[in-house]
């Protein structure tokens, strides 16, 4: 039983630090890159219909829809409080390239622009996110700050990773020369109790106290 005990436990020494150098490290270090292959790249837009979830003649509306119709029937809506101001970024795109007017959006709706003014715009969409030209108009990129942390992170990971696979075979190596000379294997830590001083012993050289020298 205690071979097949060795064989786990050291089997999981070794993964989980496996994980962190090839996985979880370069995840976060590749942040940007992976953000990047979740968008969609479309050939073009049919149309973008923009008008308010209740009528206008009501006056009392406080939400605008945006419609999207993409290439291959694509079809998809934001829904922005007017108040919150989020829908702005795609208006001011629009009014940039001459596809609305000046006006307030409130008095250009319902609105409605068709494919054939829509041809030189490239489409890239996401998760809540829409892109057009490379601008982002509605949701944002990932921040400098973040991508900074994420691969310092990402590093620190792979870094700690290495140094608990190579603790590992540390002792098994240790492991391995005890049984040689004593013909027994030595007990491993099996309680969440000893994990700080099983990992107080590897990271310390494998040395105890009984080890010293007088």
């Amino acid at each position: 039983m205690k071979e097949i005990e060795y064989i786990i436990k050291f089997g999981l020494l070794f993964l989980v630090p496996l994980l962190l150098i090839f996985q979880v490290g370069p995840h976060f270090i590749n942040i940007q890159a992976e953000e990047e292959t979740r968008l969609v790249e479309y050939e073009n837009i049919e149309e973008i219909a923009i008008n308010t979830l209740i009528p206008i003649e009501y006056k009392n509306y406080d939400d605008i829809k945006i419609n999207l119709h993409l290439s291959n029937n694509k079809k998809t809506y934001w829904i922005f409080t007017i108040i919150d101001k989020e829908h702005l970024k795609l208006i001011n795109f629009l009014r940039h390239e001459k596809l609305i007017t000046e006006q307030p959006i409130i008095k250009q709706i319902p609105l409605c622009i068709p494919a054939e003014k829509l041809s030189h715009i490239k489409v890239r969409m996401g998760k809540s996110k829409l892109i057009l030209n490379d601008q982002y108009v509605i949701g944002k990129p990932i921040s400098i700050f973040l991508i900074i942390l994420s691969v310092l992170f990402g590093i620190a990971t792979i870094l700690s990773g290495g140094l608990i696979f190579l603790s590992g075979i540390k002792l098994l190596v240790t492991n391995i020369k005890i049984y040689k000379n004593t013909g027994e294997a030595p007990a491993l830590w099996n309680r969440f109790d000893n994990s700080y001083e099983a990992w107080k012993y590897i990271l310390g050289g494998f040395k105890t106290k009984n080890n010293k020298k007088p």
